[in-house]
């Protein structure tokens, strides 16, 4: 499982739960940076990394996943619409 898979997976479960405010559900969601060390690599640079990763999952709308190899998508994949002509079975 790769680090980008793990951290939608915590996305997930953070997305499909809800905060009990007195009578109220409230909904929560995270926006999640992860990226993985560098050989070598000072702490100050890593924490740098993933906090830009973080704010480039709100600036993308919040509630996402952005790693070192881009962000993944909350919303459901669209399937490819039927080639013209072609009938679907």
């Amino acid at each position: 499982m790769t680090l980008g898979a793990i951290a939608e997976r915590v996305r997930m479960l953070v997305d499909h739960s809800w905060i009990q405010q007195g009578p109220d559900r409230v909904r929560v969601t995270v926006s999640i940076g992860a990226t993985l060390v560098r050989p070598g690599e000072p702490s100050g640079a890593l924490l740098e990394r993933v906090d830009a990763h973080m704010y480039a999952s709100k600036r993308a709308g919040r509630n996402r996943v952005t790693t070192d190899v881009g962000e993944r998508r909350s919303e459901p994949a669209v399937p490819p619409a039927d080639p013209v002509g072609q009938v679907g079975s």
